[in-house]
């Protein structure tokens, strides 16, 4: 392996880890921000090295199109807490939801590239055998990410959006919760 590529690696595993640390962990303290700037910081990296690499496809292929989204996806999680105050109380909803579609972006990427070297040992080289790979990768490592990361993120942000909101200023983020513990984000 190149020392590009052996770099690349190396961020994107960094991005796993410091992106795994920063959901399991308690929202808008400090250590929050640090391990989401180290994410961030390794997100970009991976990003930006990806274009220097073209082993799978010899030209810009799908994994560069998907670097381009996941770096448009951590520049907008950026942007929301940072112009805050010009962005106004959607800012909360629209950090959670570009950091945490981020990450599952990054975990259908590193599934993808993780299957890929067993389809030569799951299957043979026939052209149906190739179409059961596609479709093997896209359920394993696109489809069951996709639909469980968007299920958690969606079905867990009223209540992880309350915690935050709760312990910092709501005055100051603006965002109201009701009883129930539902935001006004989406109003």
């Amino acid at each position: 392996m190149d020392p590009l590529t052996l770099f690349h690696t190396g961020c994107g595993i960094a991005s796993l880890l410091f992106g795994g640390v920063v959901i399991g962990m308690r929202k808008g303290t400090l250590p929050h921000r640090v391990a989401g700037w180290l994410y961030v910081a390794a997100m970009l990296l991976l990003c930006v090295t990806s274009f220097w690499i073209y082993e799978l496809f010899d030209s810009f292929g799908p994994f560069h199109a998907c670097a381009i989204v996941s770096f448009v996806s951590i520049v907008g999680g950026m942007c929301a807490p940072l112009l805050r105050s010009w962005i106004g109380k959607a800012w909360l909803e629209m950090h959670y939801k570009f950091m945490l579609w981020s990450y599952v972006g990054l975990v259908m990427a590193t599934g993808s590239h993780f299957f890929e070297p067993l389809v030569p040992l799951v299957y043979n080289s026939t052209p149906l055998s190739t179409t059961g790979s596609v479709l093997a990768t896209a359920l394993l490592c696109w489809m069951a990410p996709a639909a469980i990361g968007g299920t958690l993120i969606y079905h867990r942000k009223d209540g992880i959006l309350k915690h935050v909101i709760a312990r910092t200023a709501p005055k100051a983020s603006g965002v109201r919760v009701d009883q129930e513990g539902h935001t006004d984000l989406a109003k």
